[in-house]
């Protein structure tokens, strides 16, 4: 039969194991700082303690420099983040735009926007082509100069007939 050993003895069994093969670090094997005065320092500096008025002059460019980049690197990260202008530019287009569906495949640009000038003063007509074939997929969009343009488009022009097909509207 095995003999137990109370915890307190396993305990100390391993610390004396521990201590054979790592022994612990006495004051004599910790090095002590060595003292450095703000002049002997490389790139630190206390504010108000340069040591001669070059050294202020220098540390004064460095840290203009710093906060010159700091700006510059704030000013990306917000545009990367932020909206830029040309995503506003892009939702304000998208919110006066308007899909047309079902369009003839012979109609012409200046077609639609004679037919959608009742509702409104059009900026762009934009019939989608087949990039192989270079033929009308049959759907456009309409850009109008503003959204009540795209409003009276929908409310009053949905369904009606343009070259024999029933037009359908999408804002």
């Amino acid at each position: 039969m095995s003999e137990e050993v109370p915890y307190q003895q396993q305990d100390q069994g391993l610390q004396d194991l521990l201590n054979k093969t790592q022994p612990a670090p006495t004051s004599a094997d910790v090095p002590a700082p060595a003292p450095a005065s703000v002049s002997e320092s490389a790139g630190t500096h206390i504010p108000g303690f340069a040591s001669n008025p070059e050294e202020a002059d220098q540390l004064q460019k460095r840290m203009e420099e710093m906060e010159k980049e700091a700006a510059r690197l704030r000013d990306f990260n917000n545009s990367a983040n932020g909206e830029s202008e040309n995503d506003r530019e892009k939702k304000d287009i998208d919110s006066r735009s308007v899909y047309i569906g079902n369009v003839d495949y012979g109609a012409t640009p200046l077609e639609l926007q004679q037919h959608f000038s009742s509702a409104g003063i059009v900026n762009r007509v934009t019939i989608l082509m087949n990039k192989f074939t270079g033929q009308p997929k049959g759907f456009a969009y309409l850009e109008f100069t503003d959204i009540d343009g795209v409003n009276k488009a929908v409310a009053t022009l949905d369904g009606t007939v343009f070259r024999d097909r029933e037009l359908k509207y999408n804002e």
